[in-house]
């Protein structure tokens, strides 16, 4: 037999309300806000945060600019594009690297969906024989995502430049 508590005054009735839930973040940049002087003559403030669409955003770019065991406790967190600049052109497709992306994106930031993802390079035709090659002269790929933030209206994008230095 199970037994009920009553508090006198006290309903049983459950109520269920909406709750927004606001995304933030902090700044990555860490610039500090203005704060007070403290006791040492030192200006003391807080960091900025991101909020809504400028949290998610970033945590996009962070997850498409980091790569495999680059984060402790976590080594499969990120996309890991920095280790494709290093490959041949010819080993990866577009519609390979953008599923990537997708999928990178799916799993780690569950507050966005992909609508697009568009990848730009410097290129330039080269005559090789008879025939025209592109190549990419720069090593720089752009990376454009465009997306959805659940509980926001509109889309977003972010973008991330890379470039293979040598």
């Amino acid at each position: 037999m199970a037994l009920k508590k009553i508090t006198p005054g006290l309903s049983d009735k459950t109520f269920v309300t909406n709750k927004t839930k606001f995304n933030s973040d902090i700044d990555l940049s860490f610039n500090p806000k203005p704060g007070s002087l403290g006791s040492d003559n030192v200006q003391r403030g807080d960091i900025y945060k991101k909020t809504d669409a400028a949290a998610v955003t970033q945590s996009i770019e962070n997850i498409l600019l980091t790569n495999f065991n680059e984060k402790p406790f976590e080594p499969k967190f990120g996309s890991n594009l920095r280790s494709m600049l290093f490959e041949l052109n010819d080993d990866f497709s577009e519609s390979f690297i953008s599923q990537i992306i997708k999928n990178s994106i799916a799993l780690w930031e569950p507050r966005a969906s992909v609508l697009s993802v568009k990848l730009y390079a410097d290129e330039e035709l080269i005559r090789t024989g008879s025939e025209f090659v592109v190549q990419n002269i720069n090593n720089i790929i752009s990376i454009k995502v465009e997306f959805l933030i659940r509980n926001l209206e509109g889309t977003f994008t972010a973008s991330v430049n890379m470039n293979r230095l040598r």
